[in-house]
């Protein structure tokens, strides 16, 4: 005795095929709005991305004061910000002058 699934069933194949078609071409649709928007975004000058925790003074300030031997605790602490941020600053100023 053969049992059927629904699977099995050319109705049931017919519309799953034709629901993953539809959700893909929304997929895509919204892909595409995604990258106009972040085109139109960068064409207006707006920045994306979050904000830097440090502004250029205070990456300045950091730079500077790890070349003296501050922690990076109390240079968070200092500039309001994660402890994270000024080993970042730092990291980046070393690519920058690796690059130069």
């Amino acid at each position: 005795m053969a049992s059927t699934s629904p699977s099995d069933d050319p109705g049931t194949k017919m519309m799953v095929n034709v629901l993953a078609a539809m959700l893909e071409f929304q997929r895509d649709a919204i892909s595409e709005n995604t990258r106009e928007g972040v085109a139109a975004a960068e064409a207006a000058g707006k920045t994306l991305g979050r904000p830097a925790a440090l502004d250029p003074d205070q990456a300045a300030q950091v730079v500077e004061a790890f070349g003296e031997g501050t922690a990076v605790k109390a240079l968070a602490r200092q500039h309001q910000a994660a402890r994270c941020a000024p080993l970042r600053r730092r990291a980046a100023d070393a690519l920058t002058r690796a690059v130069t």
